[in-house]
């Protein structure tokens, strides 16, 4: 039992702590249409208030996640016929999977 929980630490995301992205990313797959998109927002905003930017960029990488926000967003967002929850999905699967860029350490605004 303790080597499946030291083995969980290790390879676990960040992404299975909730936060904005992963909260849009369990309930917008598969939404028919822009009114339960917008509603899921409002819901995953009042749980998480800081929204996609509070989310560090690729915190969802790990052995057993998605490699890429394209990936994600492939699997995911097949069957969502939804533009809006499209979009949304879009950039949280872009904000979990996708590789930070090595140049915002140097970001004067941070």
């Amino acid at each position: 039992m303790r080597s499946i929980v030291v083995f969980l630490a290790f390879v676990a995301p960040a992404a299975f702590a909730g936060n904005f992205a992963t909260c849009l990313l369990d309930d917008l797959p598969g939404v028919q249409g822009d009114a339960a998109a917008v509603a899921i927002h409002k819901v995953c905003r009042d749980k998480y208030p800081g929204g996609l930017p509070s989310v560090e960029q690729g915190s969802g990488r790990g052995w057993f996640s998605y490699k890429s926000g394209a990936e994600c967003m492939a699997k995911l967002g097949a069957k969502t016929p939804s533009p809006s929850a499209g979009s949304l999905m879009f950039y949280a699967c872009n904000k979990l999977y996708n590789e930070p860029n090595p140049f915002d350490r140097f970001d004067a605004a941070k």
